[in-house]
C-alpha cells in the first residue's frame, strides 16, 4: 500500500480546513450585516440654554470642569445649522472623544464655535453655521486626544529575567 505524499496530504487537508472555516463564516458575516452600530441620534451630550447669558460669562462657565473633557461653546448659531452641528458632535462622542458640555451662548452674538479643555480656549472661533461636519468631529478629537491622552494602566513591576 502506498502512501500518500505529504504534499497531497497536506493541500487536502488545508482544503477542508478552508471549506469549513467558510462554512462557518457564512452565518457570522449574516449576523455582522445585521447588527447595526449605535446610531449616532441616539448619543446624548448634556447642553446648556445660555442663549439669555452674557457672551463672556458663557466663556467663563465653559472652561469650568474641562479637566477630563472638552466644552464646546457655541454663539450666533442659526437655526438651520444646529442639527448639523448636533450630528458632527454626536459623531464625535461616538468615536471616543468625551464632550462634558455644550453651551448655547446668545443666537445674535458673532457666530463663533469654541472648544475648552484644561480650563482654557484650544480654538480660535470657527464659524458654527459654515464649518463642514467632519472638521468639527476631527477637531474635536484632536483636541482631546492631545490634551486628555489614554494612558494604560500600571501593571505591577515588570518580571526579572532568570540570569
Amino acid at each position: 500500500m502506498a502512501l500518500p505524499k505529504l504534499k497531497d496530504l497536506s493541500h487536502g487537508l488545508f482544503a477542508g480546513v478552508t471549506a469549513a472555516a467558510m462554512i462557518a463564516a457564512a452565518p457570522m458575516a449574516a449576523n455582522a450585516q445585521q447588527a447595526q452600530p449605535i446610531a449616532v441620534s441616539q448619543i446624548n451630550v448634556p447642553m446648556s440654554d445660555a442663549r439669555n447669558i452674557d457672551e463672556r460669562m458663557v466663556r467663563v462657565g465653559a472652561a469650568q470642569e474641562t479637566d477630563r473633557a472638552i466644552n464646546i461653546a457655541l454663539f450666533g448659531v442659526e437655526r438651520e445649522a444646529w442639527p448639523r452641528l448636533r450630528g458632527a458632535i454626536q459623531q464625535g462622542v461616538a468615536n471616543g472623544c468625551p464632550v462634558r458640555a455644550v453651551f448655547m451662548g446668545p443666537t445674535n452674538a458673532e457666530p463663533a464655535l469654541e472648544i475648552f479643555a484644561k480650563g482654557g480656549l484650544m480654538t480660535n472661533p470657527i464659524n458654527p453655521n459654515t464649518v463642514d461636519p467632519r472638521v468639527l468631529t476631527n477637531l474635536m478629537c484632536d483636541i482631546s486626544q492631545e490634551q486628555f491622552p489614554r494612558q494604560l494602566a500600571a501593571r505591577g513591576p515588570a518580571p526579572s529575567s532568570p540570569n
